[in-house]
């Protein structure tokens, strides 16, 4: 009698055990189900009631969720929609701020805003002075701006992480170019290019700086020299033809020559 009931009261537990797994397997599916119905409408309701699934879990939560949707915009290449998902993530949750900000600095001069780009880099540098990625990033907005001071502070800290960079070196070359460093920049060429092309990428700095008429007689004096320096380098030889061609002939007394500085 004993053994009996022992037998019906295990064969009573397993089937209630059976029955709780079942309802915990069965919850389990329904809270699954349910996230994913939450990340759909995230992305495909309209746009006035995006917020509303986001705003019924906690905050970090959220913040979360606002972060893999902007994920998702930029994937698909739709920027304004992925900045304003990031700004979100943001606002509901600070600490998102290291992880978040180098994204949207990139998407704002994505986005052609380097001004708001240059904000966030600025913003960024204050913690890492030093980083070079940072760094060389916000030197090309400063120099879309042409704001070349700028340009050539952040590309210089930048060099001294990054090393042998040719862009940056370029870059270094053409703000000392513009800020009137023509022996600097003259030297930042000859680091990684022969005298001959030094020469040569200086008269075209001179050539494309059409602000004023001497600086197309110093063009034409560096591609003399880079010929000088190199007779088998054909660019300067085309340079020259092609300068030539559109410096109109003044008379001797008429030119203001305005030779480069001596850099040899």
């Amino acid at each position: 009698m004993v053994d009996l009931r022992y037998r019906r009261f295990c064969g009573f537990t397993i089937c209630l055990s059976s029955l709780v797994l079942w309802i915990g397997s069965l919850i389990l599916l329904t809270g699954f189900l349910s996230g994913c119905q939450l990340v759909r409408n995230i992305f495909d309701i309209p746009a006035e009631t995006e917020i509303a699934p986001i705003d019924q879990v906690s905050p970090m939560l959220s913040a979360q969720l606002c972060y893999q949707t902007a994920e998702g915009y930029l994937e698909k290449k739709e920027f304004n929609k992925a900045i304003d998902w990031f700004e979100e993530t943001i606002h509901r949750d600070p600490t998102t701020n290291t992880k978040v900000l180098p994204k949207l600095a990139k998407l704002y001069a994505e986005s052609n805003q380097p001004k708001k780009s240059i904000a966030i880099y600025e913003q960024l540098l204050r913690q890492r002075a030093n980083d070079a990625d940072w760094n060389k990033e916000a030197g090309e907005e400063y120099f879309k701006l042409k704001d070349y001071a700028h340009a050539l502070s952040c590309f210089q800290r930048a060099a001294i992480s990054i090393g042998n960079d040719l862009t940056v070196k370029e870059r270094i070359a053409i703000c000392q170019f513009h800020g009137h460093q023509i022996k600097e920049c003259f030297k930042t060429f000859q680091s990684y290019l022969t005298e001959a092309e030094s020469y040569f990428n200086l008269g075209l700095l001179y050539w494309k700086a059409v602000t004023l008429p001497d600086y197309q007689i110093c063009a034409e004096d560096c591609f003399a020299k880079a010929i000088v320096s190199d007779p088998e380098l054909k660019v300067a030889q085309e340079a020259m033809e092609q300068l030539k061609k559109s410096i109109p002939v003044k008379k001797e007394s008429e030119m203001k020559v305005s030779k480069t500085e001596n850099m040899d």
